[in-house]
């Protein structure tokens, strides 16, 4: 890697963090292009040259969380099926409990008001996997894409209730009852007894 491929690197990074850090302190709505520059002490043009917005920092977010899960998922290996499913989800809670449940809750706050998002791409590596595994339980009454849009639904419904409550909960085992009720209804797993 040459030195200019490294500096590009290092200011896109200093820019990424010094942003999360803004955002958190300050708000998403209230921190601006101009606040972050002047703190990470580059130019707007540098920022531009980086991120197209702040909108454009936080699907960042999404991107690295897919690709960290994806090394991991292909290193780990989980059993085809349910353990996968649950695999997933547990590594989509973990990433949030380890972001904590104020910069979490930045990251949710921004996504309502973007129709484009990253978070809502189905070619997503999260989405895929789920879709995959869940079409390998699926007795096909219901269409794959309906039970992964509910799953998903579900899971972004917990995080979003965990930061509500100031992560006063245990996101993990909530996550995984409201996961099994979601399979149960679809009828992937059997209710116990």
């Amino acid at each position: 890697m040459t030195k200019r491929e490294q500096q590009r690197i290092e200011t896109r990074n200093k820019i990424y963090e010094i942003s999360f850090q803004l955002f958190l302190e300050k708000g998403f709505d209230k921190v601006t292009v101009q606040m972050i520059v002047q703190k990470a002490n580059l130019s707007v043009g540098a920022f531009y040259h980086h991120f197209q917005s702040k909108e454009a920092i936080i699907d960042e977010r999404y991107r690295d969380f897919d690709e960290v899960l994806e090394e991991k998922y292909h290193l780990e290996k989980p059993k085809q099926g349910l353990e996968s499913i649950y695999y997933l989800v547990y590594k989509q809670n973990e990433a949030c409990f380890e972001m904590g449940y104020e910069l979490t809750s930045v990251l949710f706050k921004n996504q309502i008001g973007i129709h484009h998002s990253y978070m809502f791409n189905t070619d997503r590596f999260l989405v895929k996997e789920l879709k995959k595994n869940v079409d390998i339980m699926n007795n096909g009454k219901i269409e794959t894409d309906i039970i992964v849009e509910e799953l998903l639904r579900i899971t972004r419904g917990t995080i979003y209730d965990w930061c509500l409550h100031d992560g006063n909960y245990d996101l993990f085992e909530q996550a995984k009852i409201c996961v099994n009720m979601c399979l149960l209804y679809f009828g992937l797993i059997e209710g116990q007894s």
